[in-house]
């Protein structure tokens, strides 16, 4: 049993807060970065950027798994400190990157070596079974963690970025990249984190130590319910497959939005396909964001839950998501106060309905599951999540791109990319009916 679950909580919800920092630290600047690279074409920045983007996930797609099992089989620990020290190395390296091949090179190896956000989930189950905490207290405060780190990251990328040198690409007088500070930055706030984790974080995964798991696996993931999860081997398999399906959904259009937002704020056309707005403007609303995030898990998400089950609320905010996102692209075309405050509002309701559904479909892929392949099936779900959201940047960015170029009238502008993010949210409505709710026991 743990000795201090409150210290290792706190560590989980610190891993948290660097994988969200660390995957938006570059939002505020890589549209500024990828121009750097000799990329001129205001119209095809979007689809470079993407692929920076996506080579994190990609990468994580492919290793996640992997990581999943081998925290089943050697402990949670071990694969945690793994996220972090890489998080440690290689932001730096991005940070101080000249071309887009070593940008890519940088972000891939963050991402093969990043298991943390599967095996975190675990590991949170795993300590609410141990201890006296909530899994809906536990798993809210881990959604506080990423909206911590969501607003750390763009307010450390945005306002930290040096002013941008005309000399700096292509010179040889060994000029400092103006996005190396933010990077290093986060790197050292992860090798303090990494410390911590190496002094506090104790492992729940008790098998790993050789220890009886009896009592742990014999207990619910919700209290007062009978624990039937399937494993890897049952013969149903359809509600863990089925929130999988849901969770991939919401990451595809959750990472399109995250990466063309900044983009589509920045960019300047003279046909109202952007917002205009300055790097520091942008960091200001995006971190704003994580404070809006902050609020709806820290007060909204416990009083909601008790009133409108895991799944009704899973439901509810796909259709609030897929009905929000066409309104972005109409922005442009209003005054600039009304449009700064429309701005606002619609951010603020998709900043906070997404987060109560990724809450929402975390409980649910933990509770249809036995307690000795969580980490496996977290692997799972992590790697399709990743997958999906190395096709949600690049396809993203292209589509902004080929809109802009196109010359077309509506709906293929730069409508095209806002309106497909409404229809994957909507697929994400339907599939959500397919969870059966008695398997879920929500």
């Amino acid at each position: 049993m743990l000795r201090r679950p409150r210290y290792t909580l706190a560590i989980l919800i610190l891993v948290m807060f660097s994988e969200a920092m660390s995957s938006t630290l570059i939002l505020p600047f890589i549209y500024f970065m990828v121009k750097d690279f000799g990329i001129k074409d205001s119209r095809d920045i979007g689809s470079y950027a993407g692929i920076i983007t996506s080579s994190f996930w990609a990468a994580q797609s492919i290793f996640t798994t992997f990581w999943g099992i081998f925290s089943d089989k050697n402990g949670r620990k071990k694969v945690l400190l793994v996220g972090l020290a890489g998080n440690a190395l290689f932001l730096p390296l991005f940070g101080t990157a000249r071309s887009l091949p070593l940008a890519l090179i940088a972000r891939s190896l963050c991402g093969a070596l990043n298991g943390n956000i599967g095996v975190a989930r675990t590991s949170l189950g795993e300590l609410a079974e141990q201890s006296d905490i909530t899994h809906r207290r536990a798993f809210s405060l881990l959604g506080m963690g990423h909206a911590i780190g969501a607003l750390v990251g763009p307010v450390i990328g945005g306002f930290l970025v040096k002013q941008r040198q005309q000399h700096y690409l292509g010179s040889t007088d060994g000029g400092v990249s103006p996005y190396l500070l933010p990077c290093l930055t986060a790197g050292i706030i992860n090798v303090f984190l990494f410390l911590a984790g190496v002094v506090f974080l104790e492992e729940t995964n008790l098998a790993a130590h050789g220890e009886n798991t009896k009592d742990a696996a014999a207990e619910p993931l919700i209290p007062g319910k009978p624990p039937r999860g399937p494993s890897l081997r049952s013969s149903s398999m359809k509600p863990p497959l089925l929130c999988i399906a849901t969770a991939g959904l919401l990451s595809l259009h959750a990472i399109a939005f995250d990466e063309i937002f900044p983009i589509f704020a920045a960019t300047r056309e003279p046909s109202n396909a952007g917002l205009s707005l300055k790097p520091k403007i942008i960091a200001i609303l995006l971190s704003g964001m994580g404070f809006v995030i902050l609020s709806t898990l820290l007060f909204g998400y416990t009083w909601l839950n008790k009133r409108i089950s895991t799944l009704s609320l899973c439901r509810g905010t796909a259709l609030i998501l897929a009905i929000a996102y066409p309104f972005f692209p109409i922005l442009p075309t209003l005054e600039k106060t009304p449009m700064m405050i429309n701005l606002i509002v619609l951010l603020v309701v998709r900043f906070a309905a997404n987060s109560i559904c990724y809450t929402s479909l975390n409980i649910l892929v933990n509770s249809c599951v036995e307690p000795k392949v969580r980490g496996t099936w977290n692997g799972i779900a992590q790697s399709v999540i990743s997958l999906l959201r190395t096709v949600g940047p690049a396809g993203a960015g292209f589509l902004w791109s080929w809109g802009l170029k196109s010359g077309l009238e509506f709906p293929l502008n730069h409508y095209l990319v806002y309106l497909l993010m409404s229809v994957i949210a909507a697929g994400q409505f339907v599939v959500s009916f397919c969870i059966p709710a008695q398997s879920v026991r929500l």
